[in-house]
């Protein structure tokens, strides 16, 4: 008897948690408005940041620009360091299923840490 009252016990504490209205987030957590694109880059050397190899050097905007590593954003999005010769440190991603690069705003801070530092190594 003592179980089965212990059982009924636990049947109903579980049927009132269940029966709660569950929060729903108003917003996704990962946005795809890309707010934080800065610039086009242009379709010229689209082909060198997906294909070409880390320390290599390229032209743009009459800068030399040294490519560095791939990764993948946390919102799924291919990106790639970029180091220009003012020792400026950005970065360019490329939006899934498109082939265009962007320059995107600096919005991590170990990028910003990085460059002012990359002087004294």
């Amino acid at each position: 008897m003592k179980t089965l009252f212990s059982l009924l016990l636990v049947l109903v504490s579980l049927q009132g948690c269940t029966s709660i209205k569950q929060p729903v987030a108003s917003r996704p957590l990962v946005e795809q408005n890309f707010s934080n694109i800065y610039q086009v880059l242009p379709e010229s050397i689209w082909d060198s940041l997906q294909n070409r190899s880390n320390g290599e050097l390229l032209n743009f905007n009459s800068q030399q620009v040294e490519l560095g590593r791939l990764f993948f954003s946390a919102s799924g999005n291919q990106c790639r360091q970029l180091t220009f010769n003012n020792n400026l440190l950005r970065v360019a991603c490329r939006v899934d299923g498109s082939a265009q690069w962007y320059l995107v705003k600096p919005v991590i801070s170990e990028y910003s840490e990085s460059a002012s530092t990359m002087g004294t190594k």
